[in-house]
């Protein structure tokens, strides 16, 4: 078909007035309303319409189209020209919509373009956002993999006689052991000590004290035989549980004596918040703190068994001690990790604490405290496979799942969030949670759908969570002056977007307990080469030149110092010995103790010689008490044998 000249791919003029039309506020209906107002016939107004409704164009400008083609079609008939054939000339009326825009939007002013372009925005945000809303609470998280049955695997393929449980639950039951039980222990700590510590525990010096805590082991004599017979056993022994109902009737009793299950599941609710209560990271461990507290009992116990003579005791309690740091590591979360190594020291300490006071013990049972020192293993008692579980049981539970590990943030995933971050701030006593883990103001509170365009997928997020877990392990076996690896990864977290708030929560403090793990090692390793150099005085009547000459028959290899990777340093002096680390500066100082004065920093004797004119508010600082924290500044090894830090001259 052809276009006449006046038709509507050009310009057409008119001199009608104004529409009132244009005034009205809803301007599609509007053109409409013009075009059935007109005179024009039916078959014309249709033709009208399509085009019109075909250019797409603003309302406004929709009017102004339909009254410039009503007015042409009016004029034309005016001048006598047929329906038909102006139709006929007007053409395709898609073709005439397309020309129409054209010519539309070559003449649109500034203010119509930021109009229609805002507009549109509006209209595709509304859409886009309407969408997120729809994909957003759909999501929903599909559990699949049951972290918590993998953590309990190496307990559940334990046999019964190798779990300390089966000797301990009864037991505990009869005595009221655990959390909550009544258990009395008062007696066998010194009282006025706020700090319930190996140091505060009742020695024979203690008169009156030392008798009520000795009649009061003589009244659980039975508890204590089951821990000399259960702590050797490589296994505690109990599966963990997230549903408390899921214990059996008699661990239940043992564990949480004095409890009802149904009103401790509510407590735990309450307390942790809904979704959080059943996360493996809030499983209820009470075991732990129990199990030190039975490392205590069994210090009191080996003093006892050493003012009556009973060596045969004292070496079991030993042996259980030790037995029992590995039993606490079991499940190998960070926390429960970290008590394992504190027993393993105090354990370690109490055996420092009867050498030194030449507790007569034979080769018999030296060989017995070295065996059992040497089969604790230190290294594999911190594991990040725990901590990487708990993680992962977090991600799917707040994520959806493609089948493919990837997936998106669910309202769920939000609300543990929120509990995370409360239960945070509780635990610290701070009015907000530390910088870097709080997330979009927005996507928590009024906008929750925009948190798909702010978190990092579940691919994303597991991926970058590996990556930092790799580096962990890898971290958990290198030495204490090895702290590149940490603060590059705490420096990548802090770092991370806001959209890993994840990984920015959840990741552990994996520096301290590697710090713990070398404390542990260290330690050890000390008291295992005393130990050898106390029997080859008993065997050559002389204390050894050097720690080789140990190799062999009491040493299988000289312990290693982790902070320069050589040999742990030993001096005789005369029929006692000193055995050291370089410590945290490290520096040789030749078996030089840290000094400290009481309440301000550490000092040594020859830091400064203004300090002379105060020696006597010096103190050395006990063995115990080194600091592998610090800043690697201040003077003077890590003294490691004698245990206190001092060797009387």
């Amino acid at each position: 078909m052809t276009h006449a000249s006046s038709g509507p791919a050009g310009h057409i003029a008119t001199n009608r007035p104004a529409s009132p039309w244009r005034r009205w506020p809803f301007g599609e209906s509007q053109w409409r309303q013009a075009i059935r107002n007109s005179e024009l016939s039916s078959q014309v107004q249709r033709v009208l319409v399509e085009v019109v409704a075909g250019t797409r164009l603003l309302a406004a400008e929709k009017l102004e189209v339909a009254e410039e083609l009503v007015a042409h079609f009016e004029d034309g008939l005016q001048r006598g020209r047929g329906v038909a054939s102006m139709i006929e000339a007007f053409g395709d009326p898609q073709i005439a919509s397309q020309l129409i825009r054209n010519g539309k939007q070559r003449t649109r002013s500034m203010k119509n373009r930021l109009v229609q372009g805002s507009l549109w925005m509006a209209g595709t945000s509304g859409v886009g956002f309407l969408i997120l809303v729809f994909v957003f609470y759909l999501g929903k998280p599909e559990p699949s993999v049951d972290y918590l049955a993998v953590i309990n695997r190496p307990v559940l393929a334990a046999a019964d006689h190798d779990k300390g449980w089966t000797i301990y639950r009864e037991l505990w039951i009869k005595h009221g052991f655990s959390e909550g039980g009544g258990f009395d222990s008062q007696a066998l700590y010194v009282p006025g000590h706020e700090e319930k510590s190996i140091e505060t525990l009742v020695r024979p010096s203690d008169g009156e004290l030392w008798l009520a805590a000795t009649r009061r082991l003589a009244e659980i004599e039975d508890l204590l035989e089951g821990f000399r017979v259960g702590g050797v056993r490589p296994s505690f022994g109990v599966p963990l549980h997230i549903d408390l109902t899921e214990y059996s009737e008699a661990d239940f009793r043992a564990l949480f004596p004095n409890r009802d299950r149904q009103s401790m599941s509510a407590e735990l609710k309450e307390q942790f918040g809904i979704e959080m209560s059943g996360m493996i990271s809030m499983v209820y461990m009470p075991h732990v703190s129990v199990m030190w507290n039975a490392a205590r009992l069994l210090i009191v116990d080996t003093r006892w068994a050493i003012e009556q003579g009973d060596l045969d005791r004292a070496t079991r309690n030993i042996e259980a001690m030790l037995g029992i740091s590995i039993q606490v590591a079991e499940n190998r979360f960070l926390y429960c990790s970290m008590a394992g190594y504190a027993i393993n020291i105090q354990a370690l300490d109490l055996i420092g604490e009867c050498l030194e006071a030449q507790v007569a013990f034979t080769d018999q049972h030296l060989e017995r405290i070295k065996i059992a020192i040497a089969n604790v293993p230190l290294v594999e008692m911190v594991d990040i496979a725990s901590e990487r579980a708990q993680f992962m049981d977090i991600v799917q539970k707040s994520y959806t799942d493609d089948g493919q590990g990837d997936g998106r943030i669910t309202p769920k995933g939000l609300q543990i969030l929120k509990e995370i971050e409360a239960l945070t701030i509780q635990l610290n006593s701070s009015p907000k949670p530390p910088s870097g883990w709080s997330f979009p103001y927005l996507t928590q509170e009024n906008l929750p759908p925009t948190s798909l365009l702010v978190f990092a997928s579940r691919k994303q997020l597991t991926d970058k969570a590996d990556e930092y877990f790799r580096i962990m392990d890898a971290d958990m076996k290198v030495g204490a002056s090895d702290d590149d690896a940490e603060n590059a990864i705490g420096h990548a977290i802090r770092e991370l977007p806001e959209g890993y708030v994840f990984i920015k929560m959840l990741l552990p403090a994996f520096h301290f307990a590697r710090l713990a793990r070398v404390r542990a090692q260290v330690n050890s390793g000390s008291v295992l080469t005393a130990l050898g150099v106390i029997r080859y005085q008993r065997e050559h009547g002389r204390l050894p030149e050097t720690l080789n000459d140990l190799v062999g028959d009491f040493l299988e290899q000289v312990p290693q110092d982790p902070f320069d990777n050589l040999p742990l340093r030993y001096v005789p002096k005369g029929d006692k010995f000193v055995i050291y680390s370089v410590g945290v500066n490290g520096v040789d100082d030749g078996g030089q103790v840290v000094m400290r004065r009481i309440g301000e920093e550490w000092y040594s004797f020859v830091a400064d010689p203004a300090l002379e004119e105060n020696i006597d508010e010096l103190r050395p600082l006990p063995a115990g008490s080194y600091d592998l924290w610090n800043n690697h500044n201040y003077p003077g090894d890590w003294i490691l044998w004698p245990r206190n830090g001092v060797l009387d001259e």
